[in-house]
Parts: structure tokens; C-alpha cells; sequence
């Protein structure tokens, strides 16, 4: 490139560049300044890619430079990067316009530039705090009115107001309070539901809690109910004692649909579904409240001649995984016909009497004795099933060996199980076999002539006996 044509080039460059940084940055380059740099550029050797790059660093020196200089750039700079970061934090709560108005409050200040950004760090601190309270009360308010309404009375505007009161002005992250706020709401409910847990329910309220809960899910969703209200369920009698809740387990491919009819109920509650606690991420099944009637939904996992069954305690956020081997899905769970006609999709009855029989407690050994008495026992099931054994969810090792001494106390249970149900099949066969000889002895018999052939022998028999008294009288008379 000729040098006449480079000096044209790059002093319209220089030209353009001043103008830009003049509007961005008010008369940081002078007349005098650009003819003064125009010139160093002027009849160079060095190529024009060159002179651009030196003018660009130089222009970037000039910057830096002025904004040392500067006092209201500096200003301007500080206000918009504090805007920046706490819009990041805290979203909203510096708008454009408040910035506007911040750095204008301050433009061409007698104050030391130290002074002024003090001030504004006193005047951001306040802000923050104003707003995480206004944040916290409005999130505490909100919690309350939706808390009320699923559990009444549960934080009445005093406690809510003790909340926001606690946290007002709070030197702590706006995070680290919701998370707080939330651990104490949390605890709140789960002090609520234990209360309310302990008022065990009727029976009588526990069959019509059940029936709720099936006329809203369909018959292609499989829910058993289990436990030891499933006899009486079977007898269609009263247990005649109080029960805490219902118990109820489906299969895994079946919970999220229950999870959404429920939610679509307005049964649902976050705070009692596993997912919303468990650390591994796993569906260990959720908990609702049927007419104040706790009800546990929980999966099982069939695959393999195993079943895994999970559970959850939505108080102690406990997750749970129980293991049981199986010759076929009818060993865990099948149906039942009620005395009153009604059948009854139930855990096997076979696997409640297994774990009845393992427990030492009173209502235990009557629900044991219970379902006994419903002559539905299979012994080749019983015979075959095994006590569960708890899996350790943290390694999720599910198909560890038992030990021989779990082996023993599963194989004595199952062999005094059979004799017991042996003995009372045979009871039960011996008072039949009596029945019919009672009812053979009261049937007319089939001879017609029967009745005259045996009056006629009474009559002989009594003849007979007559003579034998008179020769007795008249041999005591000589006597």
C-alpha cells in the first residue's frame, strides 16, 4: 500500500474511533489529542493492520486512564456492576430506572469518591434487607394461607407473624432463610399429623376410608390393601379395636398414575410423597388423608421370583426396601370374596399371617388367629414363602443371602403355621364327619316294614320279661 494511501486510511480510522469513545466517554479525547496521535501514525513503515492494532491499544490505555481520572465514570461504573450482581442475586430488585436515578444523585459530587461508594454500599445494604423481608413476609404469608387450608389451624397469623419477625433484618442469604422457613413449616406439619395421627379411627371409618379411596381409582389400577385389617375385611366383622391407618400396596408401573389422581383430587401433598425426600431419588410410594384417615400407597417391584417392596415414613422421612422370593405374583397379592359377597384385592393372606406370627404384640396374635378363621389359607403358599429381609437402600444391595439363623426361625414358623392349620382342617373334618352320623341315626330308614319289625321285638322282649318278674314274686313269697 502506497503511503499517501495508508496516512488517508488511518487517520479515518483515528477519526471514527475518537468520535465513538467521545460519546461514550465525554471528551476523553480532545482536537488537539487526535491531531496529536494522527501524527505519531503519520508516514509509518509499519504496515496498516499494524498501526490499526497500536491505535486500538492505545485507545484502550486512553480508557483505562480516563476512568481513573474520572470520578463520576467511576461512580457510574461501581452503581451499574452492584446493580448487576444483586439483580443476579435478587431478581427485580434494582430497576433500570432506581439505577438511573442512584447515578444521577451523584454526578459532579463534592464528596470524595471513598465517601460516596460507602455511602452507597449503606444505602445497598438497607435495600437488600428491605427487600428480603418484604420477600420473606410476602413467602410466609402465602405459605400460611395455603397450609390452612390443607391443614386447619395449622399456623395461625401469630405463629406466621413470630416467623417473619425472627428473620427481620436477617444478616443471612435470602436462600438460607426460605430453606429455614421451609424446615420449620415442615416440621410444623409433621407434628400436626403425628397429633392428628394418634386419634386412631373405627374400623367401621376405616371401611368406608377404603371404600372412598377405591370408587376414585379405576379397575385397571390394581390397589391391595394390606396389613391386619384385611381378615376383617374378608369376615365383614368389626375388629373391635382402634387402627392408626390404612395400609395399601401397588405395583410400581401403577404409582405415578395414582399420584396424579390423587393430585387431581385434591388429595396429594407434597410433603408426605417419598419422592420429595428420598436421597437415592427413588419412588418409595406417598401418603393421603381420607376423611383425617392417614393412607400409605406403596410400590412393589415384581420381576425375577422377587419382590421388592418399598415403603415410607412420611414423619421420620424414613425410606425402606423389603425383599421376599416368590414362585409366582399370587404369593405377594391376590383376591379375596368377603362373607358379604364382596371381593377384595389384599396382600396375600398367606404373607400377613407370616408376619403376624413373626410378631410378638397382642393385636397381632388376635389378626393371626383371625385369619385363620377365614379358611383361606394355601398351605403349599405358606409352606413355601420366607420372612422379608430389609434391604439397606444407601448400597441397594437387594439380593444379599440370609443367614442360616434367619433361615431357622423362617422354617419353624412355617412348619407351626402348617400343624396349626392342619390340625384345625382336621377339627373341622371330624365335627362334619359327626354332623352326617347324627343325621344317619335321625333318617327314616328305607325298609318300609322297619317300624313293624322293631315293635314287634319290643313286644316279645317285654313278654318275656314279665314272666321272669312273676317267677321272681313268687320265689320270694315261698321264700
Amino acid at each position: 500500500m502506497l503511503t499517501e494511501e495508508k496516512n488517508e486510511k488511518i487517520t479515518k480510522y483515528i477519526l471514527e474511533q475518537v468520535e465513538i469513545l467521545n460519546k461514550e466517554y465525554e471528551n476523553i479525547v480532545s482536537k488537539d489529542q487526535a491531531n496529536e496521535i494522527i501524527n505519531k501514525f503519520l508516514n509509518s513503515d509499519m504496515e496498516y493492520d499494524t498501526l490499526v492494532n497500536d491505535f486500538n491499544e492505545l485507545s484502550k490505555k486512553m480508557v483505562e486512564e480516563y476512568k481513573k481520572n474520572n470520578k463520576n465514570i467511576k461512580v457510574k461504573d461501581y452503581i451499574l456492576k452492584k446493580a448487576e450482581e444483586l439483580n443476579n442475586k435478587y431478581e427485580g430488585i434494582a430497576p433500570s430506572d432506581k439505577v438511573d436515578n442512584v447515578i444521577a444523585s451523584y454526578k459532579d459530587s463534592e464528596k470524595e469518591y471513598d465517601d460516596i461508594i460507602k455511602e452507597i454500599d449503606d444505602k445497598i445494604e438497607k435495600g437488600v434487607k428491605a427487600y428480603k423481608n418484604e420477600k420473606v413476609k410476602n413467602y410466609v404469608l402465602e405459605k400460611a394461607e395455603d397450609l390452612n387450608i390443607k391443614y386447619p389451624g395449622i399456623l395461625p397469623s401469630d405463629k406466621a407473624n413470630e416467623i417473619i419477625e425472627n428473620y427481620k433484618d436477617s444478616e443471612k442469604e435470602y436462600d438460607d432463610i426460605i430453606k429455614e422457613v421451609d424446615n420449620t413449616i415442615t416440621k410444623t406439619i409433621e407434628e400436626y399429623i403425628k397429633l392428628d395421627k394418634i386419634k386412631n379411627h373405627t374400623f367401621e371409618k376405616i371401611k368406608l376410608a377404603f371404600k372412598k379411596i377405591m370408587m376414585l381409582t379405576n379397575e385397571k389400577i390394581k390397589l391391595f390393601l394390606a396389613g391386619g385389617t384385611v381378615p376383617y375385611f374378608i369376615l365383614n366383622e368389626d375388629s373391635n379395636r382402634m387402627h392408626s391407618d390404612i395400609d395399601t400396596i401397588c405395583d410400581m408401573k401403577d404409582i405415578s398414575s395414582l399420584r396424579q389422581i390423587f393430585t387431581q383430587k385434591g388429595l396429594y401433598m407434597a410433603e408426605l410423597d417419598s419422592l420429595n425426600h428420598s436421597k437415592d431419588k427413588q419412588d418409595y410410594g406417598f401418603e393421603i388423608l381420607i376423611d383425617d384417615v392417614p393412607v400409605g400407597i406403596y410400590p412393589f417391584i415384581y420381576e425375577n421370583g422377587k419382590i421388592i417392596q418399598r415403603s415410607f415414613d412420611p414423619y421420620t422421612k424414613e425410606c425402606k426396601e423389603k425383599v421376599l422370593e416368590v414362585k409366582e405374583i399370587t404369593d405377594y397379592v391376590t383376591s379375596y370374596k368377603s362373607k358379604d359377597g364382596k371381593v377384595y384385592n389384599t396382600m396375600s393372606l398367606e404373607y400377613i399371617k407370616l408376619t403376624k406370627d413373626n410378631s410378638k404384640r397382642e393385636k397381632d396374635i388376635i389378626d393371626s388367629k383371625k385369619i385363620d378363621e377365614t379358611n383361606m389359607i394355601r398351605l403349599d403358599v405358606l409352606n413355601r414363602i420366607e420372612m422379608y429381609k430389609v434391604v439397606d437402600v444407601s448400597n441397594r444391595d437387594y439380593f444379599d443371602k440370609r443367614s442360616e439363623k434367619e433361615k431357622d426361625i423362617a422354617k419353624d414358623i412355617r412348619e407351626k403355621n402348617r400343624a396349626i392349620i392342619m390340625q384345625k382342617q382336621q377339627e373341622n373334618q371330624n365335627i362334619n364327619q359327626n354332623e352326617k352320623g347324627m343325621q344317619k341315626v335321625l333318617v327314616k330308614p328305607n325298609n318300609p316294614n322297619g317300624f313293624a319289625n322293631a315293635i314287634s321285638l319290643a313286644l316279645i322282649v317285654g313278654f318275656f320279661a314279665g314272666i321272669l318278674c312273676a317267677l321272681m314274686f313268687m320265689f320270694i313269697n315261698r321264700v
